[in-house]
């Protein structure tokens, strides 16, 4: 049958590929080459074990295949980025820590983490099922986990608390967080549409828009309590300069941005952050359609309980990894003289101690002044090569309990 075979034929140029690309210093990144190839090769049997005859199942099963492929194709991209020679890996290791302590656990240690740089300037998570990998004696399916970050902000570490946006992404799908909010969305929803008499079918879309705000405010409350400030400052960073700073807004699903900065700055008051009085002036607010109105008025209603489940959640699975004031302070004394910090501190230490020095929040000791232009260079370097010494701590710490 000419479609099996060149479906076949289309396997066998991908599984060749991979395995030629497969090869990099990063084990994460090796098993999820060696998952992509068993992926092929089990499609590759279910293909081989159709008829010559085609049938309209057959066909239906063959472009499922396809789809499948195409899939696969996106997931390779993303491993042969995080591959790439020009990464800056030295945060790859200890973000894929936190990642693990907050999401993972113990009870999911054979979840893949690979950060991959994107030609786009949004950061996301992807997940993939791993069928290939022996979970043993769990019974939740494991997952490679793509947390994708700008490829032109790699050199740049005051991007990277928005990291901890998606690992939130991640613990909303790994703890089922959504069902935490259900009586209560449900009870908004039924109160609106039955005094409203509105159709079941607006309820629905309704529904599911106060869901998609919800798990965007629990991200950044799950950012915001790891990254303190630092969070705050990358998230103006990256999204003042576009569309959606000046009110633009596609849809009813995706929380108005002023409205998410004003959250974040209520969030900072309460853990005792400063900020400045401007800080989301930069934001203009959306004057969207009549439903944006509806679900934005049910998840402002539905914040603090956010907050509080975000906190608890986090508190449950990493009680030692909120950002710390006094920790940054720590990390200061060896930055204001333009030294990388030794000590094993949390990764949003050294990003906000940096950040405070970039801002002029605090200042190089002197005869270490670093001119205003060289800061940023002076800075990055500082946070990176922090960060590379806490791996080799923890590597280190490693060797010495096994």
């Amino acid at each position: 049958m000419v479609l099996r075979d060149d479906c076949r034929i289309r396997l066998r140029g991908a599984l060749e590929l991979l395995q030629r690309i497969g090869v990099a210093r990063d084990p994460q990144i090796r098993e999820g080459f060696q998952h992509l190839r068993n992926e092929i090769r089990r499609i590759d049997s279910a293909i081989q074990q159709t008829s010559e005859e085609l049938s309209a199942a057959q066909q239906q099963l063959l472009q499922t295949m396809q789809s499948r492929l195409f899939r696969i194709s996106i997931y390779a991209g993303k491993l042969l980025r995080a591959s790439n020679a020009r990464n800056a890996f030295e945060w790859f290791g200890p973000f894929a820590s936190l990642f693990r302590k907050v999401v993972n656990g113990c009870e999911y240690a054979n979840d893949l983490i690979v950060f991959s740089s994107e030609w786009h300037y949004n950061l996301e998570v992807a997940r993939m099922p791993l069928h290939a990998v022996d979970v043993g004696s769990s019974t939740e399916q494991n997952i490679a986990w793509f947390i994708g970050y700008p490829a032109f902000e790699s050199e740049n570490p005051n991007v990277l608390p928005i990291v901890g946006h998606e690992i939130g992404h991640a613990l909303w799908h790994r703890k089922q967080s959504e069902t935490l909010f259900t009586p209560k969305v449900d009870e908004l929803i039924e109160s609106h549409f039955v005094e409203n008499n509105a159709t079941s079918r607006e309820a629905i879309g309704v529904r599911k828009h106060v869901f998609r705000q919800i798990e965007e405010l629990f991200c950044d409350t799950v950012a915001a309590l790891l990254f303190g400030p630092s969070f705050l400052y990358a998230f103006r960073y990256l999204l003042a300069p576009s569309g959606l700073s000046l009110g633009q807004r596609q849809n009813a699903g995706y929380p108005d941005v002023r409205t998410r900065a004003q959250y974040l700055i209520d969030l900072s008051k309460d853990q005792g952050w400063s900020l400045p009085t401007d800080f989301a002036d930069v934001f203009q607010a959306t004057n969207g359609e009549a439903e944006f109105g509806i679900v934005d008025g049910m998840v402002h209603q539905l914040q603090p309980l956010v907050t509080q489940a975000a906190t608890v959640l986090l508190t449950n699975v990493a009680p030692d990894e909120f950002y710390s004031f006094d920790e940054t302070q720590q990390v200061l004394q060896d930055f204001s003289r333009a030294l990388p910090c030794r000590a094993p501190v949390r990764v949003s230490s050294l990003i906000n101690a940096g950040y405070l020095l970039l801002e002029g929040h605090a200042s190089f000791e002197p005869g270490r002044q670093v001119h205003r232009e060289d800061r940023a260079v002076v800075l990055s370097e500082l946070v990176f090569k922090s960060l590379e010494l806490s791996q080799h701590q923890h590597h280190a710490q490693f060797e010495i309990v096994r």
